[in-house]
């Protein structure tokens, strides 16, 4: 949907690990498994921001060539992360949204690339309870955490990490009501797995599991 005078620009950044560094925490899953399930959430992510008519443009921010060439196919381009302490991973985002050059009222929005369930016209809606006042956010399935971090370019400050959610409603963050459970169910371990197939994930997902025999 194209950007107007009265509706900014509206941008999605999709952060992701290279695979082979990603969801360790997979601990009963074998290596290999934990590497291709982090490449099916990643193009599963992808494919929902692809598939909401609120965004402008979307990019994958991640430094894996792999990946990058599959987001490519799905139609989203790659950003490799800038150089910044590696632990900081929101200094990394910032970086990412100055280097976009938004106008201070375009919008950014942050989807980590761990949301297999999540459905286009679920961050629709999501995105439509945001009141643009002020940045927001979407916590996690347990209520601690985050997944989803938007704000207009001027105020974009987000603070993922332990306890994000209260480091966001601490910076003036405003929690946003959702009651959609595909886009509070980011997938850490076992447990989260499971609930997000509970859910129903996307293709690139069951097509990992089916080779696991999990389906």
């Amino acid at each position: 949907m194209p950007a107007t005078a009265d509706k900014p620009a509206l941008i999605a950044l999709i952060p992701a690990k290279a695979p082979h560094l990603g969801k360790q925490r997979l601990s009963a899953v074998p290596p290999a498994f934990r590497s291709a399930f982090a490449t099916a959430f990643a193009l599963d992510t992808i494919t929902a921001v692809r598939g909401c008519e609120a965004i402008d443009r979307a990019w994958l921010v991640c430094p894996d060539s792999a990946l990058a060439t599959a987001a490519a196919k799905a139609g989203v381009p790659t950003i490799v992360d800038p150089i910044v302490p590696a632990s900081d991973f929101n200094l990394m985002l910032r970086t990412v949204v100055d280097e976009l050059g938004l106008s201070p009222t375009g919008t950014a929005l942050v989807v980590p690339a761990d949301l297999p369930a999540m459905t286009s016209e679920d961050l629709t809606v999501t995105i439509e309870l945001w009141d643009r006042a002020t940045p927001g956010f979407v916590a996690d399935a347990p209520g601690t955490g985050t997944t989803l971090y938007v704000a207009r370019s001027a105020e974009f400050d987000p603070h993922y990490g332990p306890g994000s959610k209260a480091a966001h409603l601490a910076a003036g963050a405003q929690e946003l009501p959702v009651w959609l459970s595909s886009v509070t169910q980011d997938v850490d371990d076992i447990r989260d797995l499971d609930a997000a197939i509970g859910l129903g994930v996307g293709s690139h997902t069951r097509r990992v599991l089916a080779r696991l025999g999990l389906t």
